[in-house]
């Protein structure tokens, strides 16, 4: 008996374990399309022809072979209506998908290893008993027992991989083995590529593969990874490997998991803050602030080596954490001049109050000598005669826009803007400050700070508010509107007025 013959009774009684289990773990039967696509995801990929010994003409080609363990389990973990996890549309059968710079490319993952070399005699990484099985459409993919796998050709042949190349991914197992990780290759010989491994888990370690990844625990279920490749290594590569080595005597046990793989190329991000000075972006890094500073007599340095300084959106942003006090400088040309229509502009948030946080200017590294140019924007404490006039910020505020005259309160030549989140607590921690799109400039008029702009048919005016009110008279009473108490803030050049 054989063709159909013997084919149908098999599938027909794996059909009815399906529904079975389909009843027991969903409480319903699985449709017809649902059984078809669940067969399609996770069959097992066999080449006709590759170690047959048979007597018959082979055909050299690739075809699924159903694989009951892998189909038993995905009914297993799909929870309700197969339908909304499964795509019917168009599946990508027996193939793993990788995002290549933002272009999706699929393949059937192959053996990997066997030309590996080791001390002189040859020494083939994957085993037969090894087990691959596809799933999500292609996007995940699983490997079991002694397996070695390569994931090739790219869609030009080759990757190069560049001091910007980042890979991402989703990686679990629920079974440890002895190596288990991802890489990159070029010969198929392992023992050529070690440091080309980047290994995630497993209880033994070999030659020089990377072990910065190496801390993936069973609890964690799927946990993500980006690994910055470009950092350990640079080259022109034609395969990525998927390893999940397990040499017990029968080669079984341990799993590997892998879905949503991206390799893509990200520029590093700068590692200085960008401000805008007279609209030209000049970038610096922030240097220690306050290493000279002397209060009561005292050598009293600001920054502390707790403080954290990150950088983000391309320079653009700057976060200082724990007690952190950090300058900027030089300017382009050396120091800037505030005139008494100098402004500056910037976003600020904080997440997190400590005691002094703000903005300023300087010239010899001793806040002391400069507390009166210093904007406080927040914090719990106040100091000397810091300005106070914004210190207004709430964290419920989030990003919040600031737009400092600063020539109403000081002028002159300055080297240096600081950047000040002082959190003085026993071990310096807490409390965070971001600033981003920092922006200095020359207003080009001089700023009105005592008037009220009114634009009217095109024209321009410019008025001080005056007491309104005084004639008038209730119940045959005199009863003035306007009191004594009443405040009038000027801002934002004229055009803003608060009463």
């Amino acid at each position: 008996m054989g063709g159909t013959s013997q084919a149908t009774p098999y599938i027909t009684g794996m059909a009815t374990l399906a529904q079975q289990i389909a009843q027991l773990y969903l409480g319903r039967e699985l449709t017809v399309t649902e059984f078809n696509a669940l067969l399609d995801t996770t069959s097992h990929l066999i080449n006709d022809g590759d170690n047959e010994d048979d007597n018959v003409v082979n055909t050299g080609l690739d075809y699924p072979r159903i694989n009951v363990l892998a189909l038993a389990e995905a009914i297993i973990t799909l929870d309700g209506d197969l339908s909304s996890d499964l795509d019917f549309g168009n599946p990508i059968l027996n193939q793993l998908l990788l995002t290549i710079n933002d272009n999706p490319s699929a393949n059937p993952l192959q053996t990997y290893g066997d030309a590996s070399v080791f001390k002189g005699n040859s020494l083939p990484q994957d085993k037969p008993e090894a087990t691959v099985t596809y799933l999500d459409n292609g996007n995940e993919v699983n490997i079991k027992n002694n397996a070695w796998k390569g994931w090739t050709p790219f869609a030009d042949g080759s990757y190069t991989v560049t001091p910007n190349t980042v890979l991402t991914f989703d990686y679990m197992s629920t079974e440890e083995g002895e190596i288990q990780g991802i890489g990159f290759d070029n010969n198929d010989n392992f023992f050529d590529n070690t440091q080309y491994l980047f290994q995630l888990f497993g209880t033994q370690t070999f030659g020089d593969t990377v072990q910065d990844f190496n801390t993936y625990n069973l609890g964690d279920g799927w946990k993500s990874y980006s690994l910055n490749i470009g950092q350990y290594f640079t080259g022109t590569f034609d395969r990525i490997f998927f390893v999940n080595d397990n040499d017990t005597p029968n080669n079984l046990g341990s799993n590997s998991s892998f879905r949503n793989l991206v390799l893509e190329e990200i520029p590093p991000t700068a590692q200085e803050l960008t401000m805008t000075i007279k609209g030209n972006p000049e970038a610096n890094p922030l240097q220690t602030y306050g290493d000279a500073s002397v209060f009561n007599g005292n050598s009293l340095p600001q920054d502390r080596a707790e403080a954290v300084v990150t950088y983000l959106d391309n320079g653009n942003e700057v976060q200082l954490e724990n007690n952190a006090w950090k300058a900027w400088t030089p300017f382009a040309d050396g120091s800037y001049t505030l005139t008494p229509n100098t402004v500056l502009t910037f976003d600020y948030r904080s997440t997190e109050e400590g005691e002094i946080q703000g903005i300023g200017f300087d010239n010899n590294d001793n806040f002391f000598d400069n507390t009166q140019y210093l904007f406080q924007l927040f914090g719990t404490q106040t100091f000397g005669d810091t300005v106070q006039d914004f210190n207004n910020y709430q964290i419920s505020d989030g990003w919040k826009s600031y737009s400092i005259n600063v020539g109403e309160y000081f002028t002159g030549t300055f080297e240096r803007v600081f950047l000040a989140n002082d959190n003085d607590t026993s071990d310096n921690l807490g409390s965070n400050s971001s600033f981003r799109n920092i922006v200095l400039f020359e207003n080009p008029t001089s700023p009105i700070t005592d008037q009220l702009t009114v634009r009217v048919d095109g024209t321009t005016i410019n008025d001080t508010l005056e007491r309104y009110g005084e004639a008038s008279v209730f119940n045959g009473n005199s009863l003035p509107q306007d009191t004594n108490e009443a405040v009038v803030t000027y801002s934002d050049n004229g055009n803003e007025v608060q009463l």
